[in-house]
Parts: structure tokens; C-alpha cells; sequence
């Protein structure tokens, strides 16, 4: 009898884990949270996951199911944006500063008050109700990096050479996901079928739920 039972156990295990590959488009959500992966041919996988607002994070790559566990290996993608950035240099009229003007518009050329204009974790400016920002910065020949953001919008990050005056326009356009780029992330799965698979263990762009993660095959 127990001959008979540790036979169907290992049956049974092997039926769990005996898929070689996936197909279709599987989800879990928790509240007004969600996640996907489609599952392509090739091995091929498309993600993405986000909220009630939409999409947070998107990205595609080559997937493999390896000794219990599902490894998404994300494409390298670079960064498209599709905010405008006009940068005009202006002969500096000090010897030792340099003035960086910035004006804020959204894509319908509406000014964009109060945007968000940062250095570094200690120097963060804010442009006034017009969309203006004057920084005075020692004139030099290095380059700084300045992230750039407001809500609803894209988050931008500029470098600018500190040799000269300068006036930035920047027309931002409306918030998109980020992109997951050159990143492997791996499942360790308790159990996987045709119509779902469970993991143990949370997703780092799925963070909320603890204890693992269900993901139901969706049907069209």
C-alpha cells in the first residue's frame, strides 16, 4: 500500500512540473492591483502589472522553466521619452555662474506650474505658478544631471555642461510605464497547469501580496 501511494505521489509531482513551456496570457490580481505574463511561441513572454491607473511597469523577453522554476529574462530596452526638450546655450555674461531658466509646458503648450526640478537627494527646486525656474550653479566645465518631474507626467532625467547660460523648455508628456530593461527575475513554483500556476514568493514589481502569487490563464 505505501508502494502504491509513493508511486502516485511522484505521478502526481511529475504531472505538476512536467510542462516544458507555457502558452496564453496569465494574471493575478489583489484588490485593484494586477499582474501578467503572455506567454509567447520561441519562449517568448511579454509583461506587464500596475493598478487602477493603469499600467506601472511593461516589459518582454525570453522565459525558460528550469528544475521548478519559471526565469523571465528581460530584453536591454532603452528608454524612449516622449516629452519635448529644447536646450539653447547663452553666452554667460559672469565669470563664475551660470544660469539654467527653465519653462514647463505639458503637451498642449499649458504651462505646468510647480514642477519638480532635482540634483541630487539634498537640492530639490520647484518652478513658480508660471512653469519658471531660474538655478544659478558655479560655472565650471563638468555636467550635472537634473530628474525632472510633476504627477500624471514622465519622470526625465537631462545632463547639462555647467560652461555656459542656458534656457530649457520642456514640453512633458503624460506619465507611462517604466520599462523593465536587462533584468531576470525568477519564480520558484509550488505547482503548475494548464489554467494556472502558483509561486512561492512574491514578484519586486509585484511587491504587496507575501506569500505567493496565483496566476490564472486567462480565457478570451
Amino acid at each position: 500500500m505505501k508502494k502504491i501511494l509513493l508511486i502516485n505521489l511522484i505521478l502526481f509531482q511529475s504531472l505538476i512540473f512536467s510542462q516544458e513551456s507555457l502558452s496564453g496570457k496569465y494574471c493575478h490580481s489583489f484588490d485593484d492591483n494586477y499582474s501578467c505574463v503572455n506567454f509567447l511561441e520561441n519562449r517568448r513572454f511579454e509583461y506587464n502589472s500596475g493598478g487602477d491607473l493603469g499600467d506601472s511597469y511593461i516589459g518582454a523577453g525570453k522565459y525558460q522553466l528550469v528544475n521548478k522554476e519559471l526565469i523571465l529574462i528581460f530584453d536591454k530596452a532603452e528608454k524612449v521619452y516622449q516629452s519635448i526638450i529644447e536646450i539653447k546655450s547663452i553666452q554667460t555674461k559672469s565669470n563664475d555662474s551660470i544660469k539654467l531658466n527653465f519653462h514647463f509646458f505639458d503637451s498642449n503648450k499649458i504651462e505646468l506650474p510647480f514642477t519638480y526640478v532635482g540634483k541630487d537627494s539634498l537640492s530639490t527646486f520647484s518652478a513658480d505658478k508660471f512653469g519658471n525656474l531660474e538655478i544659478i550653479e558655479p560655472k565650471n566645465t563638468s555636467e550635472n544631471t537634473y530628474k525632472i518631474w510633476f504627477i500624471g507626467y514622465e519622470t526625465l532625467s537631462i545632463n547639462l555642461k555647467m560652461d555656459s547660460d542656458k534656457e530649457i523648455i520642456i514640453f512633458l508628456s503624460q506619465w507611462t510605464p517604466k520599462i523593465i530593461s536587462s533584468e531576470i527575475i525568477k519564480y520558484e513554483l509550488i505547482e503548475i497547469r494548464d489554467s494556472y500556476f502558483k509561486t512561492s514568493e512574491s514578484h519586486p514589481y509585484h511587491p504587496y501580496e507575501k506569500n505567493g502569487l496565483i496566476y490564472k490563464k486567462v480565457i478570451k
